[in-house]
């Protein structure tokens, strides 16, 4: 089996040195189509996916069968999921200057770092997983994937400071270990032309999951329409409360379920509200790690009324309501007071937050560059490399 060598997506081709020939190795499962565009969007480099995901059909995508045992029943949980691929050993890679995965305590990172150390090309692992100590990595047989993982790992590109004090607290050298923000598109998720949308309209955008906070969304949105009598609450997302979620709306009347928007619908979604809400709550495997919904909303100009999980602090900027968890008063309160004049100013700056950290270009660049250096200094260890070298399974 050989893989497609011609296809690009780094859609700017002047950056400075040779094309970047990177293989990017991906869970068994859905993967966040944001955070593979970050990786996409690098100039002239051509990003190669090993995997067998949910997305459309793509020349620069190699589906592979994998073995696969779900973690704990949920088999959308990717990243802690018990996952081989099967039939790499057949794959000829043609080019290659580095191999890079997802998460410590992924198998396939395993998988990643046993094919770079053959093709002699640095190992970078991306880290976005915020919690130390997280009980997952005291679990056989992650607990010894995460530590042969941090050991052998060449760098580690890690979304948060948070994500990389993580790392580094499961043995990732602090030297080796670097943090480069996932980006969006702001030509896509720009701000509404005349300023904020008039009306009182809420959205929320997200998982229909509890730790996402819907349910506390719904309790606010109630309390904070007895001030703001026609405010509207719009709701995109899919999830297990779905059913839930629609029966509550039906009820309500001023509650909209949209149901799951296609992402080229997001934008407009975005830009017909006043205000974005967001509720992540902290549970025993998962608190939010980065949060692209909420970078989308700034970048569209929206102030951001959220609860202060996992890196929230560190994405969101502090101007912005930054509630406590379960805290269904402060919400309200947020709601009320983003939907007024303040929410125009907040909403300002969450724009200008968002253009100085989250374009995706200069986010895209950076983590070239970053590799470029990378593999720059690993250059002496690849004398003597054959290209197109076939991968041992």
């Amino acid at each position: 089996m050989t893989v497609d060598k011609t296809a690009n997506h780094g859609r700017e081709v002047n950056a400075t040195g040779p094309p970047l020939n990177v293989l990017l190795f991906l869970a068994a499962a859905k993967v966040s189509e944001p955070r593979i565009s970050s990786y996409q969007r690098m100039p002239n480099a051509q990003v190669r996916l090993i995997g067998h995901v949910s997305r459309s059909p793509d020349a620069n995508l190699v589906r592979l069968r994998a073995w696969r045992m779900p973690y704990f029943g949920a088999p959308k949980r990717w990243t802690a999921s018990l996952s081989w691929f099967k039939r790499l050993k057949r794959l000829d890679f043609g080019p290659v200057d580095c191999v890079m995965s997802l998460e410590l305590f992924n198998p396939t990172s395993l998988q990643a770092n046993h094919l770079a150390k053959r093709l002699g090309v640095p190992h970078v692992v991306t880290i976005s997983e915020v919690l130390y100590p997280n009980p997952l990595y005291i679990i056989p047989p992650w607990r010894e994937i995460s530590r042969a993982v941090s050991r052998s790992g060449d760098a580690f590109a890690c979304s948060v400071e948070l994500a990389r004090q993580s790392a580094i607290g499961r043995g990732c050298p602090p030297e080796r270990s670097v943090v480069i923000n996932p980006g969006i598109d702001l030509d896509t998720f720009s701000s509404r032309v005349g300023g904020l949308a008039p009306d009182p309209v809420v959205v929320f955008v997200g998982e229909l999951r509890p730790d996402k906070g819907i349910r506390d969304v719904l309790a606010a949105a109630e309390l904070a329409r007895r001030k703001i009598p026609d405010l509207r609450l719009l709701i995109a997302g899919d999830g297990p409360l779905r059913r839930e979620v629609a029966d509550h709306a039906q009820r309500a009347g001023f509650i909209e379920y949209l149901g799951k928007v296609q992402r080229d619908e997001l934008p407009d979604l975005y830009r017909s509200a006043r205000t974005f809400i967001l509720a992540p709550q902290s549970r025993r495997f998962w608190a939010e790690q980065f949060g692209f919904a909420s970078v989308e909303a700034m970048a569209s100009g929206l102030p951001v009324v959220i609860t202060d999980c996992g890196a929230v602090r560190e994405v969101v900027p502090g101007h912005n309501p930054i509630c406590a968890q379960r805290d269904v008063n402060a919400l309200a309160e947020g709601m009320i007071l983003s939907l007024g004049s303040k929410g125009d100013e907040w909403g300002a700056l969450n724009r200008k937050h968002a253009e100085q950290f989250y374009d995706s270009r200069q986010q895209a660049r950076r983590l070239r560059d970053w590799l470029s250096t990378l593999i720059a200094e690993n250059e002496p260890s690849r004398n003597g490399r054959r290209q197109g070298f076939v991968a041992g399974g």
